[in-house]
């Protein structure tokens, strides 16, 4: 049943039943459950935005080019939203933001252009990963919303204009460049055990080359190690040993129900054991783990 739901419900759904499943994480979860609950309001609010299709550029994203002045009264009411509901570091960033809009302005408009939030973050005194938190958990819904209307996978061209076909060892997001937040296994039509990267902003997915690292290409078969837990059968950590970086990998064939962008961030105690084994996360999840 919960693989029919719609995208919004299917991972609500998920995080209700690993929180059962995993008391460990139940904290979190619930807070993630906030998140997505404000995000599916963004995604439905997204459809009447007639300034939203300014994002996009033939088969990519180009989220630099929203007019700010038309974002921000939705990304303040998401602000708000979020930090009545989440820790105390997140909520009193959202203080500072609510209170200053040049501050939130600034926040935005760095991350839609790419640019680092370390000096804006510095002004605030807290982590970038932390003021990061908001402008992305704002942009994911609108990104995804951006890609749905996009022209068919088929046709993805990679990042920088080529009429090509996306090159299967490119590790960034044909759609919006942006880096994977883990790699999905599952049975394809043609190929068993397909491997595919799943996109940290927009969540789109692309085939990507089996045994090959996604951060520094390494093809060394015997420096990928892949480590599985008893309590997660269905997530493993993929470490290259040659850069010393790791990516959560969901496989489907172990748990067709899981939702891959849920489990990546319900498993968490996975990324504290690679964090104490002295690897680097690929890419840090919506949460910053």
């Amino acid at each position: 049943m919960t693989a029919t739901l719609p995208t919004w419900a299917r991972r609500r759904a998920r995080v209700a039943k690993l929180s059962a499943a995993h008391r460990p994480a139940v904290e979190l979860l619930a807070f993630y459950d906030r998140v997505l609950e404000l995000q599916e309001s963004v995604s439905r609010a997204a459809n009447r935005f007639d300034w939203l299709s300014d994002g996009s550029t033939g088969s990519t994203l180009s989220l630099h080019r929203l007019p700010l002045d038309r974002c921000m009264p939705p990304f303040l009411r998401f602000v708000n939203d979020v930090g009545t509901a989440s820790t105390d570091v997140l909520a009193a960033i959202a203080k500072r933001l609510g209170g200053s809009r040049s501050i939130a302005t600034d926040v935005l408009q760095a991350f839609l252009s790419r640019r680092p939030l370390d000096e804006v973050a510095a002004d605030l005194d807290h982590p970038p990963s932390s003021v990061e938190f908001f402008p992305r958990a704002f942009v994911q819904p609108l990104a995804e919303v951006l890609v749905a209307t996009l022209p068919d996978r088929e046709a993805l061209s990679p990042p920088g204009g080529s009429n090509e076909r996306h090159d299967p060892t490119s590790a960034t997001c044909p759609r919006c460049n942006w880096p994977p937040q883990l790699a999905v296994i599952r049975d394809g039509s043609e190929i068993k055990g397909e491997r595919l990267l799943l996109c940290a902003l927009c969540s789109t997915e692309w085939v990507f080359t089996r045994l090959t690292c996604p951060q520094c290409r390494s093809i060394e078969t015997n420096k990928l190690v892949y480590h599985v837990s008893d309590v997660w059968l269905q997530v493993r950590v993929e470490e290259c040993q040659v850069c010393r970086t790791y990516l959560k990998e969901i496989d489907l064939r172990v748990d067709g129900l899981a939702v891959p962008m849920v489990d990546e961030l319900a498993s968490v105690e996975l990324d504290l054991w690679a964090e104490e084994a002295g690897l680097e996360k690929l890419q840090r999840n919506l949460l910053g783990l």
